[in-house]
């Protein structure tokens, strides 16, 4: 009887040790996307001004960002995610940065744009919001306020809703 109240709670040990292991993994990926957010967040303002000011810039410094993301090594929540996320991003980047018209940089910010929000409605960036467009069927990440439609730009640029990150209210969506 003894042996076995060892054996429980030395796994129960264990299991909170990998525990804080795998939060600090998942930590230190969501502080090393931080840099990388905020050149993400200068294409979506520039995208959503019918402009392309920067975007390529931004393209450039996403994708070298991307590829010095730290591995997600333990296994946490969502982590099967996390691991793709780095080639994802680098290669929408990529596909970003190339963009010769308003339109294909559109398209190309959409692709980029999966992966981020998907990480964005996990780690709940501060300050960010992940938003929808029906119309477009894209999700983005932006600054918390009002909705600024990238892919429509200011022909639609409320076009949207938020559906994830610092905004969110499920409650209230389902009304």
């Amino acid at each position: 009887m003894c042996s076995h109240a060892i054996i429980a709670s030395s796994l129960s040990l264990l299991f909170a040790i990998s525990q804080a292991y795998a939060s600090e993994s998942a930590n230190a990926f969501d502080k090393a996307m931080a840099p990388l957010l905020t050149h993400y967040l200068s294409a979506h303002e520039a995208l959503s001004d019918d402009s392309q000011a920067g975007v390529k810039n931004a393209a450039k410094a996403i994708k070298k960002l991307a590829t010095q993301l730290p591995a997600v090594s333990t296994v946490v929540q969502h982590s099967e995610h996390h691991r793709g996320l780095p080639a994802r991003i680098a290669g929408a980047a990529d596909a970003l940065g190339k963009a010769a018209t308003l339109k294909e940089a559109r398209a190309a910010f959409k692709d980029l744009s999966r992966p981020l929000a998907m990480w964005g409605t996990m780690a709940r960036p501060s300050s960010t919001d992940v938003a929808f467009c029906s119309m477009a069927k894209g999700s983005w990440l932006q600054k918390e306020g009002p909705i600024r439609n990238p892919y429509y730009g200011k022909s639609m640029l409320r076009c949207g809703v938020v559906v994830g990150g610092v905004n969110h209210r499920p409650e209230a969506a389902a009304r």
